[in-house]
Parts: C-alpha cells; sequence; structure tokens
C-alpha cells in the first residue's frame, strides 16, 4: 500500500484445534475506486478502499493450510447473482504453493470457482463466468470459499479485499459510478 491511512480492522480468532497465529485485516479507509472495466485482482489494494460493513471475511490457520470463509451479513434479495461477490482477493507474502490454492464452492448458478493461480502479491477465489456465478448477497454466512497452503510457512499478516457487484454500494464509491467496485470486508 502506497498512500492512505492504515487501520486495524481486528485480529481474526483461531480455534484451539487449528495453529494459533495473530491474524489482522488491515483497511485503507477512503472513497473508492473504480473496477467496472477490471475482471482480476489488482497488484496491490488501492489506495483509497471503501469497508462494506455488510460483508464479512475471515481465515483460519491449521498447520500449512488456510482456510478462507465469506459471509453476506445482510439478505439484499439477490437475482442471478446480482448483487454479488466477483473476486476474493487475498494479498500477503510470501505466496501459498502455486499448485495449492483451491476453490471449494459454487456460485449461484451452480458452477464451481477457479483460482487466479499466483501473482506476485495476491492469489484469489474467483466466478468462472459472468453475474450469473457471483455468490449473491443473501444474508449467508460462513461459505468456505477454499483453502491455500504453504511449504514455508503461513505469513501473519494476509488483507483480503473483495470485488463486487452491489448497485446500492458501489456507484457511491466508484470513480466511474458504476455497479462494481474494490471493498473491504469486514472480520466476521
Amino acid at each position: 500500500m502506497t498512500s492512505g491511512v492504515l487501520r486495524r480492522i481486528s485480529a481474526v480468532a483461531v480455534s484451539a484445534a487449528t495453529v494459533m497465529a495473530t491474524t489482522t485485516i488491515l483497511s485503507v479507509v477512503g472513497t473508492g475506486v473504480a473496477s467496472a472495466w477490471v475482471t482480476d485482482c489488482p497488484k496491490r489494494p488501492p489506495p483509497s478502499t471503501t469497508v462494506d460493513n455488510n460483508l464479512g471475511a475471515s481465515f483460519s490457520v491449521n498447520g500449512p493450510t488456510v482456510t478462507y470463509t465469506f459471509s453476506s451479513l445482510v439478505n439484499e434479495h439477490p437475482s442471478g447473482g446480482v448483487p454479488g461477490l466477483i473476486e476474493y482477493c487475498v494479498f500477503t507474502s510470501p505466496m501459498p504453493d502455486s499448485s495449492a490454492v483451491d476453490p471449494n464452492l459454487k456460485g449461484a448458478n451452480g458452477a464451481f470457482w477457479t483460482n487466479s493461480g499466483n501473482n506476485t502479491t495476491y492469489f484469489s477465489f474467483k466466478r468462472p463466468d459472468g453475474n450469473k456465478t457471483n455468490i449473491p448477497f443473501n444474508g449467508t454466512t460462513g461459505i468456505t470459499m477454499g483453502t491455500a497452503t504453504w511449504n514455508s510457512g503461513v505469513p501473519g499478516s494476509q488483507v483480503i479485499l473483495l470485488h463486487i457487484n452491489d448497485s446500492s454500494v458501489c456507484p457511491g464509491v466508484s470513480a466511474s459510478g458504476g455497479n462494481t467496485c474494490y471493498v473491504f470486508p469486514v472480520p466476521s
């Protein structure tokens, strides 16, 4: 993150059955970033990104494997996957083993999600084919997005950024006024 004010959102609680790790989700508080034309996570979290209090994310560590979850904290009565989650971006270093990022969910139409593979600054879980494959914002909590496994030890700090399609949020935070944008979740 190159600019902005960092604010510590919360420590993610890890159950006794998992390896204890202090993990924080950091956010950069600001006005938002346009993303209507973006089909993948940015190389780093945009410097002015809004926190969406209706969406939550967390992860838990068990040995070398991390399980990521997503929560739609409010039922926005989606239709055809909208409003919904387009992509779940994870920024961390070091990256997990490139063959060990495993999505574990289906979109609104039943299609399996994919992973972006590893880039130098992030990996992600993403929809395979347009809005119909979004994860709908229907009030479901604790949705397992998938797992990632590290050979060199799980990093203690990870930043989660969500790419969403939500006409009640994005026009107010997207520079283009479009219905898609990046937001930070609240810990869930």
